[in-house]
């Protein structure tokens, strides 16, 4: 009996289907077919995925469901990508601590505006918030609102 995938937008991940069994898993981009030779009713998950290729290296494999059971009728597994929405890592540069390279490499953030924050912090002692980058030193609402998930104090 043969399985199909196919590409399910937003999640980047996969249908698989044999006969009324279905499997989302996060895997590789594109339509594959292939036989599960088991039979029975309920095919094992990592059976399922290993015949579909396996993981792929954008899986994020510290959060994977329980693959022991056996897949039935409509059932789905979800693997999240490691750089999803839900699973990125944000790095937070430390506003009173970085330096100016640092700095710079903040989203949102110019040379003059890193500049004139190692500069405030050598004149005023640091940042009591984040905040202050737009009261104090002049940056744009904009800017500030790309920028401030990356920061910290």
């Amino acid at each position: 009996m043969p399985f199909r995938l196919r590409f399910i937008p937003g999640w980047k991940r996969f249908l698989l289907v044999l006969a009324p069994i279905a499997l989302a898993i996060a895997l590789l981009v594109g339509t594959y077919t292939f036989r599960w030779a088991g039979g029975g009713a309920a095919a094992p998950s990592p059976d399922a995925i290993a015949a579909a290729g396996g993981y792929s290296p954008d899986a994020d494999m510290s959060r994977l469901p329980n693959l022991a059971g056996r897949l039935r009728d409509g059932e789905q597994v979800k693997v999240a990508f490691a750089k999803t929405a839900s699973g990125t890592v944000v790095v937070r540069t430390n506003l009173n601590q970085a330096t100016l390279e640092e700095l710079e490499a903040v989203p949102g953030f110019s040379v003059a505006i890193a500049q004139d924050c190692i500069d405030y912090r050598i004149n005023f002692g640091g940042f009591q918030n984040t905040r202050e980058l737009v009261d104090i030193l002049g940056m744009s609402e904009t800017d500030y609102l790309v920028a401030r998930r990356y920061l910290t104090l």
